[in-house]
């Protein structure tokens, strides 16, 4: 049998969603192989597209970040031969996935139950905010609504007490992205050993409540919350915490073993300090003003060049331009690019993880609204009178 280059080489997939969770889901199966059809209303597409940066050729450059090696095609799910074409797609299609609010999808006629009336063995992947039922499955929400209901922003504060979210869209990626992905791999495996689809319902929500686990634990273990700032990874102990350093740069330090705590403490000359890597009171103070001080001696290069030969776990704060000189994003190929039909030479950031035989690639630009409509129709036998008329009907 003739090896795979792609780990999900015949794996077909209609997309119904837009914006940033579900193409960035979407994106990582394409990566793999999978044949992604970008599924786009005909008249405005994804919205995503029109995300500020937009380039000289008008597409986003955030949009075209999250929907390389796609095809695209339009098609208007609310006139019945919108619908028809859709079912007909859906008959060869391994996997489906959308992420609209609960209920619209039933109301265009293309939910999971009507999906499985001519593809029993479809893998069909529902991404929503809180889930498909229960008392929240019809509220709205984005990424920091998320971020506050699951607890993550009680734990996040300013030194003032104010709850913060996180800088990056933490629900969307992961809870919108890498968790439907794990899902829609796992549907996958289920259906070539049991023959059988399933229904996939990952919340936004859900997901961002299990990566609590930290916190819960410590809750579960102790009846009450920690309190915001007494966590110890929270950085009020000097092992564990971001410095400023002369230049005005930041670095972090991350020694939570005993041993490399013992290695910071030997470097800067505090050999008494090794048996008090979690003080308490007056000494914790005064110890982390000593660092703090320490630390604004020199610059932050400088600094990380001493503490990295001395086996501590220091890394820099880097901002977006020092990011993409990094010599580890480099070497590890997280920055590329691919030529594409209105941009020209654009970036892509890599495929995130390494695999020997089945690498992910970049092999195509993301589409254009539509591009490959009419090339989709032609293959599954409508003639071109026919696909003329569905543009003129706007079907697609």
């Amino acid at each position: 049998m003739k090896a795979l280059k792609e780990a999900l080489a015949g794996i077909r997939i209609l997309d119904l969603t837009r914006l940033l969770p579900g193409p960035y889901c979407t994106m990582l199966l394409a990566d793999m192989g999978a044949d992604v059809l970008k599924i786009e209303e005909p008249s405005i597409g994804d919205p995503f597209r029109r995300y500020s940066p937009v380039m000289s050729g008008g597409e986003s450059m955030q949009f075209m970040l999250v929907n390389r090696n796609k095809r695209s095609m339009t098609l208007n799910l609310k006139k019945p031969r919108g619908r028809e074409i859709f079912m007909r797609l859906a008959e060869k299609t391994d996997v489906v996935v959308e992420q609209f609010r609960p209920g619209v999808v039933a109301r265009l006629g293309v939910d999971y139950e009507s999906v499985c009336k001519v593809n029993p063995r479809i893998v069909y992947c529902s991404i929503s905010g809180y889930g498909q039922d229960g008392p929240y499955r019809l509220v709205p929400g984005h990424d920091i609504n998320y971020q506050a209901c699951s607890g993550w922003m009680s734990v996040t504060r300013t030194p003032d007490g104010v709850p913060m979210h996180c800088g990056n869209l933490v629900a969307d990626m992961a809870g919108g992205g890498l968790f439907p992905t794990i899902a829609i791999l796992s549907g996958l495996m289920a259906l070539k050993l049991t023959g059988q689809g399933q229904y996939l319902d990952v919340s936004m929500m859900d997901t961002m409540v299990h990566m609590m686990m930290i916190h819960a634990g410590y809750y579960f273990g102790t009846g009450t919350a920690a309190e915001p700032g007494t966590f110890r990874q929270s950085g009020i102990y000097p092992f564990y915490k971001t410095y400023q350093c002369r230049d005005g740069k930041y670095l972090t330090l991350g020694c939570s073993e005993h041993h490399l705590w013992a290695n910071v403490c030997r470097v800067f000359g505090r050999e008494d300090y090794i048996p008090h890597q979690f003080p308490e009171g007056r000494q914790r103070e005064e110890m982390l003003e000593f660092f703090q001080q320490t630390f604004l001696t020199r610059d932050r290069d400088e600094w990380l060049r001493v503490l990295e030969d001395a086996n501590i776990c220091v890394a820099p704060v880097l901002d977006m331009a020092e990011l993409f000189k990094h010599p580890q994003v480099i070497h590890r190929k997280l920055l590329d690019e691919v030529e594409h039909p209105a941009e020209g030479r654009i970036p892509q950031l890599g495929f995130p993880f390494k695999m020997t035989a089945t690498p992910g690639l970049i092999k195509t630009p993301p589409p254009l609204k539509g591009q490959h409509t009419d090339e989709v129709l032609r293959r599954m036998g409508y003639r071109d009178e026919e696909i003329r008329s569905f543009h003129q009907e706007e079907v697609v």
